[in-house]
């Protein structure tokens, strides 16, 4: 015949080998495991919301939520008194009864202003690294709970050693994307590069096809003085410089050729410099 003692210990251990399977299958998504785990917990134990936090990417000693439930409780998640608990657990070592008769009354005082009693606060290390905090918050009946929360302190350092996964997979994700962002920026860079080196050879090799234009034998009519380019028309002087040197010409006229096209106004010009 089985005592009490033995048939609890026998539920204990089928509870255990039950969630551990369960967990397991879930090692490899961290999210469906953190979902799991709270709906699990709060369908065995009477309690009002079960959450839990995992500890930051940049293990700060800020939090972060990874599971609640009911999730309609989510939005007092993002309050200071929860992270206040949080914060407290990293100096657990184990699953911790937080009421108004334990001395951890700076935890209870955080529950109090959350309007929650008693509660369990189970750490979640992976090793001697806090990676996260299980809350059982505000139990409705102590029934049943401490061989709960002794299950749980069993399988915490594999529900941690999960989390630390999640958090090395989730700096690796982060670094991938950080380092692709710099290679993107960089190609990005050197294309730009590329195309302003393109641009000024383009206009260097212009400059240098005027200048070989200007230093060879210009064909000049002896006439007009008009200028023949290399397709064969012939141009004035002033639209052949300003085409091959991308230079303006602004007209004037020289005092020999004012003589003898204007020459009252080269006597009066003149007599203006004498004066």
């Amino acid at each position: 015949m089985i005592s009490d003692s033995d048939g609890k210990k026998q539920a204990s251990l089928l509870l255990v080998t039950d969630m551990l399977e369960r967990i397991l299958s879930h090692a490899g998504n961290a999210v469906q495991c953190a979902d799991y785990i709270t709906t699990q917990i709060r369908e065995l134990v009477g309690v009002k919301m079960v959450v839990l936090m995992q500890a930051s990417l940049s293990r700060d000693g800020h939090f972060e939520l990874a599971s609640v439930c009911p999730q309609r409780h989510a939005d007092k998640m993002m309050r200071k008194e929860i992270f206040e608990l949080c914060r407290l657990s990293e100096n657990m070592l184990t699953a911790t009864h937080l009421s108004p008769d334990t001395i951890h009354r700076e935890g209870f005082r955080e529950l109090a202003a959350l309007g929650l009693s008693d509660s369990f606060i189970v750490p979640l290390r992976a090793g001697d690294e806090h990676v996260g905090t299980l809350l059982l918050l505000d139990l409705l009946a102590m029934e049943g709970v401490e061989g709960v929360v002794q299950v749980l302190q069993s399988l915490s350092g594999v529900i941690g050693l999960i989390f630390k996964n999640a958090l090395f997979s989730q700096g690796l994700d982060s670094l991938v994307k950080q380092r692709t962002q710099e290679l993107e920026c960089e190609i990005e860079e050197r294309k730009k590069a590329e195309a302003r080196k393109e641009k000024l050879v383009g206009e260097l090799q212009n400059s240098l096809n005027e200048i070989k234009t200007l230093r060879g034998i210009l064909p000049l009519c002896s006439f007009c003085k008009k200028i023949r380019d290399d397709e064969g028309y012939w141009e004035q002087v002033d639209v052949y410089i300003h085409q091959h040197l991308n230079a303006e010409i602004s007209h004037g006229i020289c005092p020999d050729c004012m003589k003898i096209n204007y020459p009252d106004a080269f006597k009066a010009m003149q007599g203006k410099k004498k004066e």
